[in-house]
């Protein structure tokens, strides 16, 4: 499926069979970004083509914003910049 989805905190969603929801993509990415950050907080996550991009701020003064893409059949972090 190659559609988009978009969804910030405390927005509701459908879930399509087969794929992991935001909540489980939020989770996966702030669990990995915790090894490596203090302070992680969800911005939004979209879904595209399968891949859910997640954007998470890990900055503790300014604003430092991290996308992570999670595959979204797997749960398996795919790349982060």
């Amino acid at each position: 499926m190659g559609y988009e989805h978009s969804r910030k905190e405390g927005s509701s969603h459908k879930q399509t069979p087969g794929l992991i929801d935001m909540l489980r993509a939020r989770e996966t990415t702030r669990k990995f970004l915790q090894q490596l950050h203090s302070t992680v907080i969800f911005k939004d996550a979209v879904l595209k083509k399968n891949v859910w991009e997640v954007t998470m701020d890990v900055g503790l003064i300014e604003e430092q914003l991290l996308h992570v893409k999670v595959d979204a059949y797997t749960g398996r972090i795919l790349e982060c910049v």
